[in-house]
């Protein structure tokens, strides 16, 4: 008996009881079921996609597209397809997400023409941003190299004599040659070669499509396949022969960027993938997941750096917690400390930390800049890291900056911590991406929002004596 289908939406943060069923009967146990049981690793940390908070169930911080082929919920299986999407696109039109991640890339030609993401292209462009940015990780650490196994039969002799093969090669045929093998750190090997056939499988798929291949013809893969191309015996890219040679994950800590890089090689040959399993041990191949409340930083980084708001660090590391041998000892926190801190933006004014600020993106953020304010979903965690960081990088502001329904009532609160010490809130708010509204209206409209939250943000650094 075949698995019964279901395929559902949700959206980030949204409640459990809030799923869509788009096709299939109504088996929403079964789809809660799988959500509270379903986690996945991102960028080295593991995230759930079933978050608890204040005793109820919430969708967490993920978007993308899950597959499991064969699910087994009350002696049933269930061919399951959930597809999560941002709360700020629940039109047509996922316009928020597209511009987190356009935002990424460099080339004006990406950004300035028409890519439309929608449900049919959904994973296919999750699939090459997931390529682009795996190769362009990677290649900052140089290109792979593994020892592999060679053998050669001619006069150059290498390595040991393999003296079965020599005699079953050359035995009589006084032809000067010799088999013999050989280990060598080489770029020719399996992994190699899967992104190699990886980016050909992509090229040739979306050949029509000129953003995709701009995207695939970006010059950090470029660099790293002409290099290939030089080091490399192209012949045996044969994906039926590569696959097998890569389904052993990369153990070593130094490469694991290159571990993130052959798993979304492995999902561009999801169909040929998926035969090498049993279906059931395994579904990942048609799973791609991204952590939007990384991309909201990611794209809050680039965007500081466009504006005029003097000294930016992101993810600045400081030590604190030590612990005194001595009650008359002079503490050192930065060389000495247990643990680290690393806020997401540190803003410097003359060379000194003056305000810490925190990206955020849990919808409880909005409710709080609303009139009358909503503080019952308010997470006490976010606040209370905002206030470690002010005290271990001594400053007197902290905040948090966070995107918003268009319903909120201002888009900036400041709340007195204790004394002199602030506690801001900085809302950029998020148009509506209806039927009627392009993408060029839709991304001006919130661009100007930003730039109002970014020209607070300067005054208050200019405003400080």
């Amino acid at each position: 008996m075949s698995a019964i289908k279901i395929t559902a939406t949700v959206y980030d943060y949204s409640k459990f009881d809030e799923i869509e069923i788009v096709e299939g009967i109504n088996y929403k146990d079964v789809v809660r079921d799988f959500i509270s049981s379903y986690n996945y690793t991102y960028e080295g940390k593991i995230h759930h996609l079933c978050r608890t908070f204040n005793g109820k169930n919430y969708i967490g911080g993920s978007v993308g597209v899950v597959r499991n082929r064969i699910y087994r919920y009350a002696e049933k299986e269930y061919d399951i397809t959930l597809q999560i999407k941002s709360r700020f696109d629940k039109d047509s039109k996922p316009y928020f997400l597209e511009t987190m991640l356009l935002d990424t890339f460099e080339d004006e030609y990406i950004k300035e023409n028409d890519l439309r993401i929608n449900d049919d292209n959904f994973f296919d462009f999750l699939l090459v941003y997931l390529f682009k940015n795996a190769v362009t990780e990677a290649s900052r650490k140089g290109v792979y190299r593994k020892y592999c196994r060679f053998e050669g039969n001619n006069s150059r002799l290498k390595g040991s004599i393999d003296i079965a093969r020599h005699i079953r090669l050359n035995m009589g045929m006084q032809n000067g040659r010799i088999a013999y093998s050989y280990r060598e750190n080489t770029i020719d090997n399996p992994l190699n070669r899967l992104i190699y056939a990886a980016h050909k499988r992509l090229k040739e798929r979306f050949s029509n499509n000129s953003v995709m291949t701009a995207l695939l013809d970006s010059s950090e893969i470029t660099s790293y396949l002409n290099i290939l191309h030089s080091s490399m015996d192209l012949y045996s890219t044969n994906v039926k022969t590569i696959l097998p040679q890569n389904l052993q994950p990369i153990a070593h800590p130094y490469y694991t960027e290159y571990e993130k890089l052959r798993q979304v090689c492995l999902k561009v040959f999801h169909d040929e993938y998926l035969t090498l399993f049993d279906p059931d041990q395994d579904s990942e191949a048609d799973t791609i997941l991204l952590y939007i409340p990384t991309l909201w930083e990611n794209y809050l980084k680039n965007q500081f750096a466009r504006y005029d708001l003097g000294e930016v660090k992101s993810q600045e590391k400081h030590k604190y917690l030590c612990e005194l041998s001595d009650p008359h000892e002079v503490p050192d926190p930065s060389k000495n400390g247990r643990l680290t801190s690393k806020p997401d933006f540190v803003f410097r004014k003359d060379k000194k930390p003056f305000m810490i600020l925190d990206a955020k993106f849990k919808p409880s953020w909005g409710e709080c800049m609303k009139s009358p304010p909503n503080y019952k979903d308010f997470d006490d965690n976010d606040f209370n890291k905002c206030l470690r960081d002010m005290v271990i990088f001594e400053t007197d502001r902290t905040g948090v900056i966070f995107p918003a329904h268009k319903d909120i009532e201002t888009i900036f609160k400041q709340c007195c911590i204790i004394g002199k010490k602030y506690f801001y809130m900085h809302a950029v708010k998020v148009p509506e991406s209806s039927d009627d509204t392009t993408y060029e209206e839709w991304h001006s409209t919130f661009t100007e929002n930003l730039k109002k939250v970014c020209d607070k943000i300067r005054e208050s650094i200019k405003n400080e004596a």
